[in-house]
């Protein structure tokens, strides 16, 4: 084995035992029932970070007259777009799929031949 290769191993043995050492730490920061940002309640606040960790490249651009893949098409209506309807997420099968209102009130209403559909908004969009 080369002195490289050995290097190379213990580099990574450390990395792991680096990261298992932090995984463990505890973390009591005296801040105890709060989020973080000072309130202790499970009232939704606008605002903040959204981080991805994704071993995938970057985004060339998230400008939706752009995205042409499917990834990127996925990505940017599960994250970033509102839509009128939107699909439950679920493990449990007889909830999964449900259509749901979003932006709407309720999931549309056609007409009497099915070619159009109409949509009452939410207020304050």
């Amino acid at each position: 084995m080369g002195k490289a290769s050995i290097g190379l191993r213990a580099a990574a043995l450390a990395s792991v035992a680096a990261m298992t050492l932090a995984a463990c730490g505890g973390g009591g920061s005296g801040d105890e029932g709060t989020n973080g940002s000072g309130s202790t309640g499970g009232e939704p606040q606008k605002g903040g970070t959204l981080t991805f960790l994704t071993l995938q490249d970057q985004f060339t651009h998230l400008d939706p007259q752009r995205n042409y893949t499917g990834e990127d098409l996925a990505f940017a209506g599960g994250y970033l777009h509102r839509t009128l309807n939107v699909y439950a997420y679920s493990k449990d099968s007889s909830e999964a799929g449900e259509l749901l209102p979003d932006l709407a009130t309720d999931t549309g209403t056609p007409n009497e031949d099915a070619t159009s559909w109409s949509w009452t908004l939410k207020d304050g969009l």
